[in-house]
């Protein structure tokens, strides 16, 4: 591909329920340069098999200032350092893969397409084949113990003998367990992964393994708490997804914040916006997501629906 050194500019999503979605280039080497092409496609055609499926992407944004370029049609987009270093460890060695990540596929620098885009990202996580959880590039203790979790499924082994063979020191003080739009995320994927470095197991066997351990006074630490809660919202929001209005869980907004109080947002009004998807349906036609509002106007939109 010739390069120009241009600036990658976006064109307009003009039907409603259409994403963008990354046609990720392969490559065997790490430290290639990244090149894609964005294409937009129909959610439902997705979620009908009409289109070949996608992969959502769940990573932390990290530091602006710490920003990378991606080639994407020939032209360069600024992204983050961690979707970045995403994308280089998921990136297939000979195949082109079909990727939504907020960071390329959201136009950051339009309001608009940010309100439209996040305002159905419950969607986009629930109709992705599987969600990438990226936890980071490789760190040997942690991505040596993924692969003797993985190692341990593929036997068959019993989620006791999973249980115990406990977990290093450290796995939950990746960042990412500390972000907020993880639940909703998480909570929808139909098949999320775990991946630390290039290493990649099923979250049922990587949440098992964590819920099992012995409690101790590092159990009880804000961190595992987060994790408890994430596991029981995921498991009665996937049964509410297969049961319909036949099951009886119900979440409210208000349940949500108080579960997910402490976290750090980086615009506040993400604490709001983060939790829409997973809350109760009626919500959604009582807040519109709107990124050009105040802080005080979202809360107070909120404090009313209360």
């Amino acid at each position: 591909m010739e390069d120009d050194n241009g600036t990658y500019e976006y064109s307009k999503i003009t039907q409603s329920g259409t994403i963008r979605l990354i046609l990720l280039h392969p490559s065997d080497d790490l430290e290639a340069g990244l090149i894609c092409s964005l294409i937009d496609a129909r959610l439902q055609e997705c979620d009908d098999d009409v289109v070949e499926h996608y992969i959502a992407i769940s990573y932390v944004w990290g530091k602006a200032v710490e920003n990378k370029s991606v080639l994407v049609d020939g032209k360069y987009l600024e992204i983050t350092a961690s979707l970045d270093q995403a994308l280089r460890h998921v990136r297939d060695p000979s195949r082109i893969l079909r990727i939504w990540a907020d960071g390329i596929c959201i136009n950051q620098g339009d309001v608009q397409d940010r309100n439209t885009q996040v305002a159905i990202m419950d969607s986009i996580y629930a109709t992705a084949r599987h969600t990438i959880i990226f936890l980071g590039p490789s760190y040997s203790e942690h991505e040596l113990f993924l692969q003797k979790m993985e190692a341990l499924s593929l036997s068959r082994e019993s989620s006791d003998k999973q249980a115990d063979s406990g977990s290093p020191q450290g796995m939950l003080e990746y960042p990412w367990f500390g972000r907020v739009w993880i639940l909703q995320e998480l909570a929808l994927s139909p098949d999320p992964r775990v991946q630390i470095g290039r290493v990649r197991v099923r979250w049922n066997h990587f949440s098992k393994m964590i819920e099992g351990e012995a409690v101790t006074v590092q159990s009880l630490s804000t961190r595992r708490k987060l994790f408890h809660e994430m596991c029981q919202i995921r498991g009665k929001l996937q049964g509410r997804m297969y049961m319909g209005a036949e099951s009886e869980f119900k979440i409210t907004i208000l349940d949500v914040l108080q579960a997910r109080r402490g976290l750090g947002v980086t615009d506040p009004k993400d604490m709001i916006y983060a939790h829409l998807g997973i809350s109760e349906s009626q919500l959604k036609s009582h807040i519109t997501i709107d990124y050009s509002k105040s802080k005080a106007q979202v809360y107070e939109e909120t404090a009313r629906y209360i």
